[in-house]
C-alpha cells in the first residue's frame, strides 16, 4: 500500500513538472557554462556547481547518476527560479547602447527517487538543461529602419537513470535522457531591401529531440575523502517547424510562408568532470569540481534551411549559415556547505567558466553566454521530519 501511494503522488508530481519545464523553456534558461546552467537544485546552485561528489536526491540523473545508489528513502523534489537580465546591453555603430528586451526567464526543475533493496536507487526527473539567446527591440539597421533582433534557444531534459553501489566504497550510475530543445527567431522581419539584398524573416517556435546518456562514479576514497567522475558524450540537435515568413516586400511578392523549416547547430557538447568532496568535520564540508566542455566540436556553424514557400515567385529554398566557432570551456566550481544548527545548512559556492565565444564570432544573439564568473549562497531548511525548503541567490559578474 506504501508503494501505491507512494507512486501515486510520484506520478502527479512528475506531471507537474513536466508542464511547468516545458512552460519554463518558451523563453531561453540562464544557461552560464556556454549552453549549460551552473547547476540544478538548491544544493548545486548554491555551491556553484560544485557538486559531482556531493549529489545524493533526484538531481543525480543530472549531476553525477551515482549518486542514486546513496538514496536511503523515496524522495521528490523541485526547485523554481527566475533569473533577471540586470545590465544586459547592446552597442554598435547604430544603436549606442540598447538595453535587452528579454524578460525575466522562469525555470522549473524536478524529479523523483527511491531505493531499490539494499544497493540500487533509480530516479526519474524533469530538468531545464539550458539554453541561450536575448530580445532586442527597436535597433537601428544598416538599411535606415528600425526592427527587432530576436533568438530564443531552450533544452529540457527528461532523464531516467540508475545508481549502484558496487562495493561499500565504489558506486556507479547511469541517466539515459531525452533531449527536447526549442528555437524561435525574428531577424528584422520588417526589414526588405533588394540592393543590398536583405529580406527579413520571423521563424515560429521549432522543436526536435535527441537521445543522451551521462554516466558517473563515485568513490568514498576515505571515511572524509570522495571522489567523483562524470562524463557525457555529445548531443546532437536538430530542430524542425512548419512556419518562417520572410519578407519580400522590397521584390514586390509580399511576405511569403516556408512551410518546411530546419535549424541546427547549437548542440550539447561532450563533458568530462573529476570533482571532490571533503569533510572537515562534521559541520563542513568542502567540494570543488573541475570540467572540460568540448564546444569546438558541438557549436561550429549555426545553419537554418527553408523550404516549400505558399508563392510560386518565392526563392524555393533559402539557407542561412552564421559562422559560431566556439572553443573548449574550461569550469571551475568551488562550494562550501556548513551545517549552523541540526535544522539549517548554510552555503556558498563560486563558480568560473571561460568565455567560449571568440570575439570575433560574437552576436547579439548569443551573448548571453559571455559571463564568466558567479557568486552564489543560499540556504536550505528541515521542516520537520520529511521536509525541506530552500533558496539561492546568485550573482554573475560583469563581463563586456
Amino acid at each position: 500500500m506504501h508503494w501505491r501511494i507512494v507512486s501515486a503522488a510520484t506520478t502527479l508530481y512528475i506531471l507537474s513538472i513536466l508542464c511547468l519545464a516545458f512552460a519554463s523553456v518558451l523563453a531561453p534558461a540562464d544557461a552560464a557554462n556556454g549552453l549549460n546552467a551552473t547547476g540544478f537544485g538548491v544544493e548545486s546552485l548554491a555551491m556553484g556547481g560544485a557538486d559531482s561528489a556531493v549529489s545524493a536526491d533526484p538531481y543525480a540523473l543530472n549531476i553525477n547518476p551515482a549518486g542514486l545508489a546513496l538514496v536511503r528513502r523515496p524522495v521528490l523534489t523541485q526547485e523554481l527560479a527566475a533569473a533577471l537580465p540586470l545590465d544586459v546591453t547592446h552597442e554598435d555603430a547604430r544603436n549606442p547602447s540598447k538595453r535587452v528586451a528579454t524578460p525575466a526567464v522562469f525555470i522549473a526543475n524536478g524529479g523523483a527517487a527511491r531505493p531499490l533493496g539494499e544497493r540500487v536507487g533509480v530516479g526519474l526527473g524533469l530538468f531545464v538543461q539550458g539554453g541561450a539567446g536575448n530580445s532586442f527591440h527597436g535597433l537601428n539597421t544598416v538599411f535606415g529602419t528600425r526592427d527587432e533582433l530576436t533568438s530564443m534557444f531552450g533544452v529540457v531534459r527528461l532523464a531516467l537513470g540508475a545508481g549502484v553501489r558496487v562495493t561499500d566504497r565504489l558506486s556507479a550510475g547511469l541517466a539515459v535522457s531525452a533531449l527536447i530543445g526549442t528555437n524561435k527567431q525574428k531577424i528584422f522581419p520588417r526589414t526588405s531591401s533588394a540592393a543590398p539584398a536583405f529580406f527579413g524573416y520571423d521563424v515560429s517556435r521549432l522543436i526536435g529531440v535527441a537521445p543522451a546518456v551521462k554516466a558517473g562514479l563515485r568513490w568514498q576514497a576515505t571515511p572524509a575523502l570522495t571522489l567523483a567522475l562524470t562524463y557525457a558524450p555529445q548531443t546532437n540537435l536538430t530542430l524542425r517547424g512548419n512556419k518562417a515568413v520572410v519578407n519580400f516586400d522590397a521584390i514586390g511578392i509580399g511576405k511569403v510562408r516556408y512551410r518546411d523549416v530546419k535549424a541546427s547547430g547549437l548542440n550539447l557538447a561532450q563533458e568530462l568532470t573529476i570533482g571532490a568532496a571533503y569533510r572537515v568535520n562534521e559541520r563542513l564540508l568542502l567540494a570543488a569540481d573541475f570540467a572540460w566542455i568540448d564546444w569546438s566540436h558541438a557549436v561550429k556553424e549555426s545553419v537554418l534551411r527553408l523550404k516549400e514557400p505558399d508563392h510560386p515567385n518565392a526563392p524555393p529554398v533559402i539557407e542561412a549559415r552564421a559562422r559560431l566557432g566556439w572553443r573548449d570551456q574550461y569550469v571551475v566550481s568551488l562550494g562550501l556547505a556548513y551545517d549552523a544548527s541540526p535544522g539549517v545548512r548554510l552555503y556558498l559556492g563560486y563558480n568560473y567558466a571561460r568565455n567560449p565565444v571568440p570575439p570575433e564570432h560574437l552576436s547579439p544573439l548569443l551573448s548571453s553566454v559571455i559571463g564568466e564568473m558567479h557568486l552564489t549562497t543560499g540556504l536550505r531548511w528541515r521542516v520537520g521530519q520529511a521536509f525541506d525548503v530552500g533558496g539561492v541567490v546568485g550573482y554573475q559578474l560583469r563581463h563586456s
